[in-house]
């Protein structure tokens, strides 16, 4: 219950959450090609996220200046996140990746929870959807959507509402990350509040 308040504390600020969702056992070619690596997968996770981010700001006219970026301080090397970040903002290979150019990578930050509260938050995000795919034993492979429900009003969206595709992207697509079909319909049929137009003169 503590963390349903938490959620229905979350869902009063004026926030937008974003998550990605993967499937390891689907990465297949990719998998191998970064040898597994946790570290290239971190920051491939997060190229993903930022594509997200960035598509929401251009859809709500948020292009004026570089937002803020700040990742919790932890065992990785974020230079190479960095540089990775701006070769993708130099090099945009596919269409979504030119969304890259709404950020500045070397200006990305780390700061831990103690230093940037609004992380709880993006943990309590991440919490929220990871617990719709966590099948372990502890929980006899029973996944909990509930917290992903309190929260999904603060989730991005498109101008329908729609939240798959926009605070939410899997990897590489829905059927990749084997959903049961009850959080498939979910994820699927889930709406958020678009944010209202902005008035222009």
């Amino acid at each position: 219950m503590q963390t349903v308040y938490f959620c229905r504390q979350a869902v009063q600020l004026n926030v937008r959450f974003f998550a990605v969702v993967s499937h390891k056992a689907t990465l297949n070619e990719y998998g191998e090609d970064i040898e597994w690596n946790p570290h290239k997968f971190y920051n491939k996770c997060s190229h993903y996220l930022l594509e997200r981010v960035g598509a929401y700001m251009v859809s709500n006219g948020f292009t004026s200046e570089y937002p803020d970026v700040v990742f919790e301080d932890r065992n990785h090397d974020f230079d190479k996140l960095m540089r990775y970040h701006q070769k993708i903002k130099d090099t945009p290979y596919h269409t979504e990746a030119k969304h890259i150019s709404l950020f500045n990578p070397m200006a990305f930050v780390t700061r831990s929870k103690p230093e940037e509260p609004l992380l709880k938050f993006a943990d309590l995000a991440a919490h929220a959807v990871y617990q719709c795919v966590n099948k372990i034993e502890k929980n006899f492979f029973i996944t909990e959507p509930r917290y992903f429900e309190e929260l999904s009003s603060k989730f991005a969206c498109d101008d329908k509402g729609k939240i798959l595709g926009s605070g939410i992207k899997c990897i590489h697509s829905l059927d990749d990350i084997k959903l049961d079909p009850e959080v498939r319909a979910k994820f699927e049929k889930t709406r958020a509040t678009p944010r209202p137009p902005i008035a222009r003169r």
